[in-house]
């Protein structure tokens, strides 16, 4: 599955562990796991990130091919 970022600045491939983590901002952040991989999206709180996980995680299960993250 391919991930347009939260910034629409990159895109990358779905292959490795996605987590929601807290960002030194303070804020939330949904990332990749792979080495070098940017934050894909940072969000209000630990609840908004994890509704865009499981979102994310939706979408892969019903086989869909691209996600765009949120931009809140």
């Amino acid at each position: 599955m391919k991930i347009l970022t939260q910034s629409r600045q990159s895109i990358f491939d779905f292959t490795g562990d996605v987590w929601v983590t807290e960002a030194l901002e303070g804020g939330l952040v949904v990332a990749e796991k792979a080495s070098g991989s940017p934050y894909i999206g940072t969000y209000k709180d630990l609840n908004r990130a994890a509704e865009v996980l499981n979102e994310i995680f939706q979408y892969y299960r019903n086989g869909k091919k691209s996600y765009i993250m949120p931009l809140e």
